[in-house]
C-alpha cells in the first residue's frame, strides 16, 4: 500500500485492502513512573500508585486492554545516586520495584513492557559518553529485563493459581469481581 504524496509511513500500518487497522490489536500503554512509584527507596508513593492503578481501570472500562510499561527511563533519584544502571548491585532495586508493581497492579493487566527502548535512553539520552560504560549499562538493562520477565510471570502465575473464583480470570473480570490487591509491596 502507497502512501498519499506527502505523507509519510505511519505504525501501525493499514492492514492489506481492509483500510484499517484491526480492533483486536488496539492497546493502551500506561506508563508506571518508578521515580514517581518510588521517590524514596523502598517506599511507595501511594498517590502515585493511585494514578496508575486509576489509568488501568480506565483502559478496561473502554475495553482497552491495558499494557502496563515499568520503566520509561525516570530513574528515582536516590537509584541514580547509587550508580543508577552502571552498578550491577542496583538490579535488585529495580527487581524490587518490578515484583511489587507486578503484585500490586497484576490483577488490572496481563501484559508488560519492562524497559521501554532502553536503547533509546542509553544512546540518546544518556549524559555518558564513555563507550564501554553504555554497554554496561545495556547489559545490566538486558540482566533486569530477562530477571523481570521471570518475576512477572511467577507473580502472575501464583495469582492465578491463588484465584478460588471460578469464570473470567482477565484483568476485566477480577475488576468486576472486586478482587483488588491495592497496596504496593503486598
Amino acid at each position: 500500500m502507497e502512501n498519499a504524496p506527502g505523507k509519510e509511513n505511519t505504525f501501525p500500518r493499514l492492514y492489506a485492502g481492509s483500510g484499517r487497522v484491526p480492533e483486536d490489536t488496539a492497546r493502551r500503554v500506561v506508563f508506571a513512573s518508578w521515580a514517581l512509584l518510588e521517590p524514596t527507596e523502598g517506599h511507595t508513593d501511594a498517590p502515585a500508585a493511585a494514578a496508575v492503578r486509576e489509568e488501568l481501570m480506565r483502559c478496561i472500562a473502554r475495553g482497552e486492554p491495558p499494557v502496563l510499561c515499568l520503566y520509561a527511563g525516570e530513574d528515582p533519584a536516590w537509584f541514580a545516586a547509587k550508580g543508577g544502571w552502571l552498578a550491577e548491585d542496583n538490579l535488585r532495586c529495580f527487581l524490587r520495584y518490578a515484583g511489587r508493581a507486578a503484585r500490586a497492579f497484576g490483577h488490572l493487566t496481563d501484559e508488560y513492557i519492562t524497559l521501554f527502548e532502553p536503547n533509546e535512553l542509553v544512546w540518546k539520552k544518556s549524559a555518558n559518553r564513555n563507550l564501554n560504560l553504555r554497554f554496561k549499562m545495556l547489559s545490566h538493562m538486558a540482566c533486569a529485563h530477562v530477571r523481570a520477565v521471570k518475576l512477572v510471570r511467577d507473580t502472575r502465575a501464583h495469582r492465578l493459581r491463588a484465584a478460588d473464583v471460578p469464570g473470567d480470570r482477565s484483568p476485566a473480570g477480577a475488576a468486576a469481581r472486586g478482587q483488588r490487591r491495592d497496596r504496593l509491596g503486598v
